[in-house]
């Protein structure tokens, strides 16, 4: 393939990519000027992508495929000291099942500067960066769907007078992972994310459930099996399964953690399917999972 054709392809694929995912976000920024005798302090709501903040603390952000937020910190001759704070969660999703990593890099400024970033919001953080640090990147597979996966993103900086800091993050959608998915979804789609375990710390598998509310099932379950199933152009079963976990859909979503070591090597296949009365199986799309 000449370079030219695999330009094409490559737009392409990003065009696909963009035109299935959604990025919105949610949060705070918090923006202080101490001056002298008096401390001015203001909250300011982040709902889209754009500029908010005051001099204390900006943040400007844009939302896609490459998500970029960056929280900027000044403090003018006249005040004492100035600081910034952003908490802020993002939400991706897509709607048809796409699998890739999200690939986080996180750049605490040289003054005061701390980034941390919480795949699924789990408490757990997969980066967690002070001054004085490098910029950082991880990359945690994922599998996105109509069950948005949360990203929890803490930005803060703070400095003295006529000193200016930064943090910034950027989360890049790349389609290459640990995880893939094939199939299409029959009322329910199965969206997941990845730590992969280490030496010296647990990883964890998160399953998001999208099972359509109306009619809700009776009862639903994740199949695990190793041996797939073809899967075409019409939902059904994408594996024979070894073991399930039952679930209950009456929510219409489900959000299953499990945890993973590092003795856990090989791939797994993964599959959702709701039992909807009066008889009828609703079945998610596949999802294989390859570690290390």
């Amino acid at each position: 393939m000449n370079g030219v054709a695999l330009l094409l392809v490559f737009a392409s694929m990003v065009h696909s990519v963009c035109a299935q995912m959604t990025v919105q976000i949610t949060g705070t920024i918090t923006a202080n000027m101490n001056l002298s005798g008096s401390s001015q302090q203001s909250t300011f709501p982040v709902t889209a992508a754009g500029v908010v903040g005051a001099p204390g603390g900006v943040l400007v952000t844009t939302l896609g495929t490459t998500t970029s937020l960056n929280l900027s910190s000044f403090a003018y001759s006249f005040a004492f000291s100035a600081s910034g704070a952003a908490d802020l969660r993002l939400h991706y999703a897509a709607s048809t099942p796409l699998a890739g990593v999200l690939r986080i890099t996180g750049t605490p400024g040289a003054i005061s500067a701390f980034v941390a970033v919480d795949v699924d919001a789990d408490g757990q953080a997969e980066l967690v960066l002070g001054t004085p640090q490098a910029a950082t990147a991880v990359d945690v597979p994922v599998v996105l769907g109509p069950r948005a996966i949360a990203v929890d993103v803490d930005l803060s900086a703070s400095v003295g007078s006529n000193q200016g800091s930064s943090a910034n993050v950027t989360v890049q959608f790349l389609p290459q992972a640990n995880l893939s998915t094939d199939g299409v979804g029959c009322g329910s789609s199965l969206a997941a994310s990845v730590r992969k375990p280490t030496a010296t710390s647990a990883g964890r598998l998160w399953l998001h459930v999208d099972d359509a509310p109306a009619p809700a099932s009776a009862i639903g379950a994740i199949l695990i099996g190793s041996t797939p199933l073809p899967m075409g152009a019409t939902c059904g079963q994408g594996l024979i399964d070894d073991a399930l976990i039952l679930v209950n859909p009456a929510l219409g979503v489900v959000d299953l953690p499990a945890t993973l070591s590092t003795a856990l090597l090989g791939s797994v296949d993964l599959q959702y399917v709701g039992l909807k009365l009066p008889y009828q199986l609703a079945w998610s799309n596949r999802i294989e999972l390859t570690l290390p």
